[in-house]
């Protein structure tokens, strides 16, 4: 049965107060410290691999009220304080050698929200987080379109590194950005996109796969239609992330027929296309919690998880893994 149309819902499930009020409650955080230290591999282009910090920091909650989010439970409920951030990068710096055998070349700073809103990232901070940064070749932060400022080039400006700005486009799909609550429109995220390019600064995307609204049948087309949106508009790579529940909203739109969670095997074949459609473009799909997706069974779990954490690395399709079971087509 084709999902309802987005205006057959009552607005008011959309508002702040309403998407709010669906939510848990949020994690006990120390803001002396990140709430998550990781370093990862992930393709620096189509030939070569790099290593990757990634720093996960406590601050201020974002001010939109994207309805699949869920990472409002890493942020606090006030503005963040001058230093606490500046405090938290140097505890990840000095705890890095426990996490990798070597200096990474590139650092993530995702601080659950954007990390050019001053209520999030106290302007004052900045310029001593890009010395912070100094050992890095590479610094990755996430911001919102709306949210591109002159303070972004100021901060390009004083890394020794290069400034690279993660963006949520999540869709093209019109249906599903009226439901994702994003405050922004395809428009804004093109000229964003430009304004980035003028300042020399490149772009990554994150990319929703089957969000809500849009058909089961119909969502790899549209995840491939999305990364195109992105190539076109010189984002270097795009990582595509099954839609997942967890937030209260995404429950209520799966009660009201709007939406249905994607399966590991769409995921897959996901990946499969992009990587023979986009040759001049890094896909990747997220790998956070890939056990919550269905489709998989003990005996081919682990080895679909590792094709696709090679898949992603090596930029190339890699022989499918087949189970006796047939749970490698649900």
């Amino acid at each position: 049965m084709p999902f309802r149309k987005v205006d057959e819902i009552l607005v008011s499930g959309l508002s702040r107060s309403a998407v709010e009020s669906r939510r848990g409650s949020r994690e006990t955080l120390d803001t002396s410290r990140p709430f998550a230290l990781i370093v990862e591999q992930e393709p620096a282009d189509k030939s070569s691999i790099v290593n990757v910090a990634t720093v996960f920091l406590t601050g201020a909650e974002c001010p939109y009220r994207c309805t699949m989010c869920d990472l409002w439970q890493y942020t606090l409920d006030r503005a963040t304080l001058p230093g606490e951030l500046v405090t938290q990068v140097d505890w990840a710096l000095d705890n890095l050698s426990s996490r990798a055998e070597s200096q990474p070349e590139w650092i993530k700073l995702y601080n659950a929200s954007n990390f050019f809103d001053a209520r999030a990232v106290p302007l004052e901070d900045l310029s001593i987080i890009a010395k912070q940064c100094d050992p890095f070749n590479r610094v990755i932060v996430e911001n919102h379109p709306k949210l591109i400022r002159p303070t972004i080039k100021e901060f390009a400006s004083s890394l020794k590194g290069r400034l690279e700005i993660a963006m949520g486009l999540e869709t093209v799909h019109e249906n599903s950005m009226r439901l994702l609550n994003k405050g922004f429109t395809l428009d804004d995220f093109a000229i964003a996109a430009e304004q980035l390019d003028k300042f020399e600064i490149d772009r990554r995307a994150f990319v929703m796969l089957q969000p809500p609204g849009t058909e089961p049948a119909e969502s790899i087309d549209w995840a491939m239609k999305t990364l195109s949106f992105a190539k076109v508009h010189g984002v270097r790579h795009c990582s595509v992330i099954p839609t997942r529940m967890g937030n209260g909203t995404m429950e209520w739109f799966k009660e009201e027929s709007l939406f249905v969670p994607p399966t590991f095997h769409q995921l897959e074949q996901t990946l499969k296309f992009a990587l023979s459609l986009f040759a001049d473009m890094i896909v990747t799909v997220d790998m956070w919690n890939p056990e919550m997706l269905s489709g998989t069974c003990e005996n081919c779990f682990t080895l679909r998880k590792e094709r696709l954490e090679q898949m992603n690395l090596q930029q190339c399709c890699l022989p499918e893994v087949v189970c006796q079971c047939d749970c490698t087509q649900d």
